[in-house]
């Protein structure tokens, strides 16, 4: 019985160590290659007179910066920062119930 719970938990451990690594080994970017990172976007051909005739792409992936978003978003986005900032996990754990009643009441 020792040794059937033994190997369970071998098993267990090269399979997470295993997944783990097959995780973080596989296809990810290098961090300087992030700083240099530019998705593809639409190409878009002008008349003389600068209006849009045509675009062209293979998916619709328009560029945005900061600016282009909603104030209200923006202010989501720092506010929930705010909130984050200085805290862990173990801070939030002691209202997850709390939180998962309020997200599953009904919204109007």
């Amino acid at each position: 019985m020792l040794l059937l719970a033994f190997l369970v938990l071998l098993s267990a451990g090269i399979g997470a160590t295993s997944g783990l690594l097959l995780v973080y080994t596989v296809d990810l970017p290098q961090v300087d290659e992030l700083e240099r990172y530019r998705p593809s976007s639409v190409t878009e051909l002008y008349d003389d007179q600068g209006r849009v005739i045509g675009s062209f792409a293979l998916q619709r992936r328009v560029v945005a910066s900061y600016d282009d978003y909603p104030q209200v978003l923006r202010d989501a986005r720092r506010a929930f920062l705010d909130v984050l900032d200085g805290r862990t996990l173990a801070d939030f754990l002691p209202r997850a119930p709390e939180l998962i009643r309020l997200w599953q009441q009904p919204r109007h």
